[in-house]
């Protein structure tokens, strides 16, 4: 067997001893987070693979600490939910590095961001952490504690922080905006379409060349 494949493989017994090796290590289960700091970022994705941190967890029987990555996830799992509610088809990415949370009908990508109602000095909102552009076609802003959520397209979200207030402010359009996620998911497949259907004319007409070449 080649011994590079050997290393690579995770095999249940390897994924269980070495987060053994972690949680013994941490006292606690990991957080993605801590993995990253380890440099066992290979460890986070395979937790991710078998079904996420919060789900290992409980598998393994050992506590987690609550982590900023909990409310994502808690967002994540309800926004989902809400979209195949509405009849949208969801895949989620495997692993920890996709650059988005969500895939909707196989073409339009969606970050999500949750936070519950806050106040801080003299503003109530919703804050949301959005540090860079996500490179989504989405930006979705769940509230936690209402099961609401604001669907922004990603050339109208800010690359730094979001406020969302109790009457969504300058965002007020885009709150529980399934139609918007409609079109956009409609633009995306018909940019598909146009997209394999250049490749088969271009495929064609490379055929036809060598052909003509050959003949």
């Amino acid at each position: 067997m080649n011994p590079q494949r050997q290393r690579t493989t995770w095999t249940d017994d390897r994924f269980q001893r070495e987060l053994g090796e972690a949680i013994q290590v941490l006292t606690h289960f990991p957080s993605n987070s801590e993995l990253r700091a380890l440099g066992r970022l290979d460890l986070a994705n395979q937790i991710a693979r078998r079904g996420g941190f919060v789900s290992c967890a409980n598998e393994f029987g050992v506590a987690r600490l609550h982590s900023d990555s909990d409310t994502g996830w808690m967002g994540e799992k309800a926004a989902a939910a809400k979209l195949q509610e509405l009849g949208f088809v969801i895949e989620k990415p495997a692993g920890v590095k996709c650059p988005f949370d969500l895939l909707v009908n196989a073409v339009l990508r969606v970050d999500v961001k949750a936070a519950r109602l806050h106040s801080y000095r003299h503003s109530c909102g919703w804050f949301y952490r959005i540090g860079k552009h996500p490179p989504s076609d989405v930006i979705l802003l769940w509230q936690l504690d209402t099961d609401e959520f604001y669907a922004v397209p990603w050339f109208a979200c800010p690359h730094t922080n979001v406020t969302i207030t109790r009457d969504g402010g300058r965002y007020a359009m885009y709150r529980n905006n399934t139609g918007l996620i409609r079109e956009m998911v409609s633009l995306r497949e018909h940019e598909r379409c146009h997209l394999f259907s250049d490749c088969a004319y271009e495929a064609k007409q490379s055929m036809k060349n060598r052909g003509g070449a050959n003949g």
